[in-house]
């Protein structure tokens, strides 16, 4: 089994909100129920694409923040029955396709901590992770997840097959751990 960390491919276009009030907006409900419930509260903002990256190819996956992934109605489609029992769906506006961000509710206390290597501040906690170590036993039947002690998202090679035998595009799937 292998772990990767998701995150955007920024060789392909971000977007963004179409104004600071859309942000403020979406933020509000972000900050207080990311990882949780937020479709109850949502309110879909409308997506512009970023102005330097007009040029850039689209993809499946467009950047927009690293903790809340936006899908492509084909990655949705073609990903929703591994991904869903994981987290949630919410709809976006864009005039230049139809986009989802998905909300990892998933999050578990999987790092083995003994084994990673890792950066801490002077209190204790986690700064960085330089090194992963995942129990084995925690993370089997895990597509797609947080950890208690970052914000990154990880997934899993059940994932990262799905996304190579579709060509899906727009992810930097960068391996972290493995269980061999």
């Amino acid at each position: 089994m292998k772990i990767y960390r998701l995150r955007h491919d920024p060789a392909y276009q971000w977007v963004t909100t179409i104004n600071d009030e859309e942000f403020q907006k979406f933020n509000q409900v972000f900050d207080e129920y990311h990882g949780k419930n937020m479709g109850i509260f949502w309110d879909p903002p409308k997506l512009k694409i970023v102005d330097d990256d007009e040029n850039k190819p689209k993809s499946d996956f467009p950047g927009f923040l690293p903790d809340f992934p936006i899908f492509s109605r084909r990655a949705k489609e073609l990903l929703k029955n591994i991904v869903a029992p994981f987290g949630e769906f919410l709809p976006f506006i864009s005039d230049f396709g139809e986009y989802y961000g998905f909300n990892v509710q998933r999050c578990i206390d999987a790092l083995d901590e003994a084994k990673s290597v890792v950066k801490r501040f002077r209190d204790g906690r986690i700064m960085q992770i330089e090194q992963h170590a995942f129990y084995p036993h925690l993370v089997r039947n895990e597509v797609i997840f947080t950890i208690p002690q970052g914000g990154n998202i990880y997934v899993t090679d059940i994932f990262v097959s799905k996304v190579e035998e579709h060509g899906l595009t727009g992810l930097d799937l960068r391996e972290v751990w493995h269980s061999d």
